[in-house]
């Protein structure tokens, strides 16, 4: 299977990545980085430090010296990930076949994050994923939708 080919393109270590999630963003809808780091600052930008990570615009978000990766991909092999995961993952959802059509999607990794510290943060982050942009959260270490 080809899920994570967005990380191992760009050097990420291939292996337990921590909060590796995949929002899958089955509307049409124009997608902005510009505009999404905005709103993510409106959300977060009173407890932590984010910006915009150049070329690949990818919105960091830090606490402490702690990060938080999202990049967005609408890379043509996603729609091919997609179709892979929702046949493994979604047999019992009745999106499935949305989940199998979807062309782009929203990434995260982070940094280790050994005593959990962040993790309210990160649950934080998907939650707002899920509420805002209507995103369908797969955990990539798991295999398994959220």
């Amino acid at each position: 299977m080809r899920v994570m080919k967005f990380y191992r393109e760009r050097g990420y270590i291939m292996g337990y990545t921590p909060y590796s999630y995949m929002g899958f963003l089955l509307s049409d809808s124009e997608w902005d980085m510009f505009v999404f780091m905005e709103r993510f600052k409106q959300r977060f930008g009173d407890t932590a430090n984010i910006r915009l990570e150049e070329p690949r615009q990818v919105v960091v978000f830090t606490i402490d010296d702690w990060s938080l990766r999202i990049a967005y991909n609408e890379e043509p092999y996603v729609l091919e990930e997609s179709a892979e995961i929702a046949e493994m993952a979604a047999k019992e959802r009745p999106d499935q076949a949305q989940l199998a059509a979807c062309k782009r999607r929203l990434e995260t990794s982070a940094d280790p994050d050994r005593n959990m510290d962040y993790f309210n943060a990160v649950l934080m982050v998907l939650e707002w994923l899920e509420s805002e942009y209507g995103a369908i959260i797969f955990d990539s270490q798991e295999g398994s939708f959220v």
